[in-house]
């Protein structure tokens, strides 16, 4: 069992340190096609666009330009955040969906973490007894979980954020 965490590059290079050598990602114009072949004409529609336009937003060669909201609409209309997903693991990110939770206080946060934690644990044990074929149902019920935990995590993460001090330099009272 391991543990990845991303860093980046200005803290864990420093400011004067060379960045690792990265591959250059492709464009996510390319992802955004990939996840609309076939289906330019139901998006177009149901966004109340040409299927002109929408075609000259993601060839890039237009006057047209793909914004970020149109990012956003079109992912919405899909229900696939697969260009989203792209843009996080080109820049050394992770994109996943959680469930939302919202806490109030860390100690609120950390008990809805570890009974997060304990359901998904159940979910996980009754899920795989008898070390047989796993269900598509208990394979949904850990998938709700380990959303649950991700989000658990997320929101204590935030909370945590939210009450730290800008250090030096960084748009903080120096």
């Amino acid at each position: 069992m391991g543990i990845t965490v991303s860093i980046p590059d200005a803290l864990a290079y420093g400011e004067d340190g060379p960045p690792p050598a990265t591959q250059p990602a492709p464009d996510v114009l390319v992802a955004v096609a990939n996840m609309l072949k076939g289906r330019v004409g139901y998006v177009a529609r149901r966004l109340g666009w040409s299927e002109s336009t929408l075609q000259k937003k993601i060839s890039g060669r237009e006057k047209h330009v793909f914004s970020v909201r149109d990012l956003q609409l079109v992912q919405h209309v899909l229900g696939d955040v697969s260009p989203t997903q792209f843009l996080a693991a080109a820049e050394g990110y992770v994109c996943l969906q959680v469930n939302p939770v919202e806490v109030d206080s860390l100690e609120a946060g950390l008990v809805r973490l570890q009974v997060a934690l304990a359901d998904f644990a159940q979910a996980a044990h009754a899920a795989s007894k008898g070390g047989g074929t796993v269900s598509v149902n208990g394979l949904r019920s850990v998938r709700h979980f380990e959303a649950e935990v991700l989000g658990c995590v997320n929101a204590v993460g935030a909370f945590i954020a939210s009450r730290a001090t800008a250090p030096q330099g960084e748009g903080g009272d120096a």
